[in-house]
């Protein structure tokens, strides 16, 4: 009890400093904020730690530098890394240039299931990084386990998206996995304490000892009983703009259409189609206005094929130029289009 509470005063000290300037220069290319030198220290310190960072304050850069300290210690050591398949084309070359470390990606594709995972030879690259879906496969996640005393560290982004450990086969897998790697790093931009079921199931993942009865923690929770940030530094490390000072300089705007006949009281499963897909002619024709008038390049967001089909064709009438990226569009064309941006 004694070492375990020499051990938190020294993850607290670490937590309260300003900065690490040695730390800044750890990546190539990327010189790190004060409070990032800061949380990779914490991080390696606790060894289990959810980064919640908001959207756009470094996490994967984080993430990066606890690799490469880890790497710097010791470069025999490996590393996983689980990311969701919309972040499989940028994240592997951002972390290989970021860490000057080798990285080999695996997709879910059986071309790269025979040719990285089934032989073995991914463990020939420091890093390993596997879309989600590769843990679907039985043969894949048996032979990460047979390789788990070669990692050192297993970083999940969007850990929130995996803990329905007790439901989903992928979801289980992981949790499995990761009980035999030294250090768990989860990333994700969601305030885990707005959804207390999955912050007390990631704690569960990240520390099964500490926090393996879930369903406990959530009670002490809920009842005021526990203080996770105070009296467990380091397990939850939660970064805003306001909290930094950081301005949120957008400027957000609503505008409002008249909705045609068939659009009046429209609710349900459709809705959304209705409004906004085949003959929302106000609505596109207000798109349609706002990027004429305003300079420069843009980006419109739409979740559904039926609206984006409809839209493209609109803006097609109208000598629009634009080019879509949907999960029609294979990878390679993806980069073409996002570095001609």
């Amino acid at each position: 009890l004694d070492e375990y509470n020499a051990h938190m005063d020294f993850v607290k000290r670490i937590s309260n400093m300003k900065s690490c300037t040695p730390f800044r220069n750890l990546l190539n290319g990327y010189v790190l904020e004060d409070f990032q030198c800061v949380d990779v220290l914490t991080a390696l310190a606790r060894k289990e730690s959810i980064i919640g960072h908001d959207t756009g304050m470094g996490k994967t850069l984080i993430a990066s530098a606890i690799m490469r300290a880890l790497h710097n210690q010791n470069p025999l050591g490996k590393y996983l890394v689980v990311v969701k398949t919309n972040q499989f084309q940028q994240t592997p070359a951002k972390i290989r240039k970021a860490t000057g470390m080798s990285v080999v990606a695996i997709s879910s594709k059986s071309s790269d299931l025979e040719n990285k995972m089934y032989n073995g030879s991914f463990i020939n690259s420091d890093i390993v990084l596997i879309a989600a879906e590769v843990l679907n496969d039985v043969a894949s996640c048996a032979v990460l386990l047979n390789f788990r005393k070669r990692f050192r560290a297993v970083i999940v982004d969007e850990l929130h998206e995996f803990t329905n450990f007790n439901d989903a086969d992928r979801a289980f897998r992981l949790k499995s996995i990761m009980r035999h790697m030294e250090y768990k790093i989860g990333l994700t931009a969601t305030p885990m304490t707005s959804e207390l079921d999955q912050f007390t199931r990631a704690l569960a993942m990240l520390d099964q000892e500490t926090y393996g009865n879930y369903k406990d923690i959530k009670t002490k929770l809920v009842h005021g009983n526990l203080d996770i940030e105070k009296e467990d530094t380091g397990i939850y490390i939660r970064r805003t703009r306001a909290g930094l000072g950081i301005a949120n300089d957008y400027i957000t705007h609503v505008h409002m259409t008249e909705p045609h006949q068939h659009q009046a009281n429209a609710n349900g499963i459709n809705m959304f189609e209705i409004t906004k897909g085949e003959g929302a002619y106000n609505q596109v024709a207000k798109l349609i206005e706002i990027i004429n008038n305003e300079p420069g390049k843009g980006l419109v967001y739409i979740r559904h094929h039926k609206v984006r089909k409809f839209v493209e064709a609109e803006l097609a009438k109208e000598g629009i130029a634009f080019t879509s990226i949907n999960g029609l569009v294979t990878g390679k064309a993806r980069e073409e289009i996002m570095r001609k941006f």
